[in-house]
């Protein structure tokens, strides 16, 4: 049977039936539709979690030393500039 054929009987059907097969395409299709998607974000995690700024936001140690090293730079510059207003004829 070829879908010419198929098509003509379907059309033959009463309209609920036609609706049935309406309804069953339409739930075929966006099976399909949801299963790409779902693959799709499943790669797009993936490839996040390879990510060099992933890797190192999830590393606490990196993140502790860039706060540390913030901290040290933030007293170097209050320690500059206390002693360049105890400077005089600056």
């Amino acid at each position: 049977m070829s879908i010419q054929e198929k098509l003509e009987e379907i059309k033959k059907q009463p309209e609920h039936i036609r609706m049935r097969y309406v309804i069953g395409c339409v739930v075929i299709s966006m099976i399909f539709v949801f299963v790409v998607w779902f693959v799709s974000l499943k790669q797009n995690f993936e490839h996040i979690k390879e990510s060099p700024l992933m890797q190192n936001a999830t590393n606490n140690n990196s993140f502790d030393n860039a706060v540390k090293e913030l901290k040290d730079q933030k007293d170097s510059l209050m320690n500059n500039g206390s002693q360049s207003q105890s400077v005089p004829g600056v």
